[in-house]
């Protein structure tokens, strides 16, 4: 009896190890894949990209490089579809990654689906107070929400996250062009030529063309 049940735990492990090895396999393909990508965005190849993502992924659905690499691909080529699958599947996955719900939020910004946009952008500033606000998307966390709400008319909100947006990230002229252009939508308009001013001397032409047209 005892010589029976050494010969069934020698059985058992040999599969575990097995399935061990095999999914550090999959592991090391994938990065491989991952890296084959990066090169083929960089040669304009993005579909070729898109493609060799999707197989790193069946291999390795753990692999968070592979869904922000991407994320890049399917920008360029404009493939909305598969990103958010894709991306849904990565938040399902990577449950408090702040980066990966900001570019959900923006896929559906880019549907004009201000609220379920919001939704995302909240959760990835949710998310970035607890992983750190030092990482250098935060600030467009705050930018891309503030903008949702301009368009919705919610100006409070709005203005809100362009003020927060500029604490984290004053040198950024897309924050004080779209501050500008809230304040100028409540009148303000002396208060919004300064915004435009200051997104003017960061080199936004945007904001040229606002403080030239309502400054002067």
């Amino acid at each position: 009896m005892k010589q029976l049940f050494l010969i069934i735990i020698l059985f058992l492990s040999i599969p575990l190890s097995g399935i061990s090895q095999i999914d550090f396999d999959n592991y090391i393909k994938a990065v491989e894949l991952n890296n084959s990508a990066l090169k083929e965005i960089k040669s304009d190849n993005h579909q070729k990209a898109i493609s060799l993502l999707t197989d790193a992924i069946k291999l390795d659905s753990t692999l968070r490089n592979a869904y922000i690499t991407l994320n890049q691909a399917c920008i360029n080529e404009n493939d909305q579809v598969v990103l958010k699958a894709y991306l849904t599947k990565a938040t399902d996955i990577f449950t408090d990654d702040d980066e990966l719900f900001y570019y959900l939020g923006n896929l559906y910004r880019k549907e004009n689906q201000l609220d379920s946009a919001i939704l995302y952008y909240s959760k990835a500033i949710e998310y970035s107070k607890i992983n750190g606000e030092d990482y250098t998307l935060v600030y467009a966390y705050y930018l891309n929400r503030g903008l949702c709400y301009l368009d919705k008319e919610s100006h409070v909100q709005a203005l809100q996250d362009f003020n927060y947006g500029i604490t984290l990230n004053p040198k950024n002229a897309a924050l004080y062009t779209n501050k500008g252009n809230l304040l100028y939508q409540l009148g303000n308009k002396n208060q919004a030529c300064t915004q435009w001013q200051k997104a003017l001397y960061l080199g936004c032409l945007d904001a040229e063309s606002y403080y030239n047209k309502f400054c002067k």
